[in-house]
């Protein structure tokens, strides 16, 4: 790989320390989005989406990894290539993979990217993941931005029809999930906020009535 390149893998989880930030991670989806919709559009699944298989080049290329031209090969269920940790549902029941299942893979990657765990709670890449709700990203990473939490689980969704479109319309979602973000509301300052000496002055000048008062109806 040379001096040019490095495996995502490396670059990313080589500690605990390496997780994305939000723009590094964004990034990164992008390109890998970007990239992968070129395959997919000359008819190329990649079908083993994983930090393993993702080298960052300079010029933003990545390994192809394993790839599945329609048509020119099958597989029984059992011998399906990928990696089990990052195959959706439909994958185990015999689907030799479609754009939908290369979003969910990178759906997965990203996820690790940003936390270092598997979303569905497997302990490695080798072992099938449970099939219950994902564990949130937020539990996580609370740093994170609720938009990107939902971009990871519209592409890890355990049903395909409920995925990104394709992974142009993910690119998308990463490229412009900021913009979209609410802006946090600004409530007015109060008194003591703008100015604490007029506060207690005025605090003072309440109590020394109220003493007053109560000196005057003794007598």
């Amino acid at each position: 790989m040379g001096n040019s390149s490095r495996r995502f893998h490396e670059s990313t989880f080589e500690s605990a320390t390496c997780f994305a930030s939000v723009e590094e991670g964004r990034n990164i989806a992008i390109k890998l989005a970007r990239g992968t919709a070129a395959l997919h559009r000359a008819g190329i699944i990649h079908r083993d989406i994983k930090p393993d298989n993702v080298i960052l080049e300079r010029d933003g290329s990545l390994d192809l990894g394993v790839v599945r031209v329609p048509g020119l090969e099958d597989f029984p269920p059992e011998d399906v290539p990928g990696t089990p940790a990052y195959m959706p549902p439909e994958m185990f029941a015999g689907e030799p993979g479609n754009e939908a299942t290369d979003i969910y893979a990178l759906g997965v990657t990203m996820f690790r990217a940003f936390t270092g765990e598997f979303p569905y709670g497997n302990p490695t890449a080798t072992s099938p993941p449970r099939r219950d709700r994902p564990t949130a990203l937020s539990a996580l990473r609370p740093d994170l931005p609720a938009w990107l939490e939902g971009a990871l689980g519209r592409a890890i969704a355990v049903d395909s029809t409920e995925r990104f479109c394709d992974m142009n319309e993910f690119a998308v979602e990463m490229e412009t999930g900021p913009a979209r973000a609410p802006l946090p509301v600004r409530r007015p300052q109060t008194l003591y906020e703008r100015a604490p000496l007029r506060f207690w002055q005025g605090v003072a000048a309440l109590l020394a009535l109220a003493l007053l008062l109560s000196l005057l109806l003794r007598h």
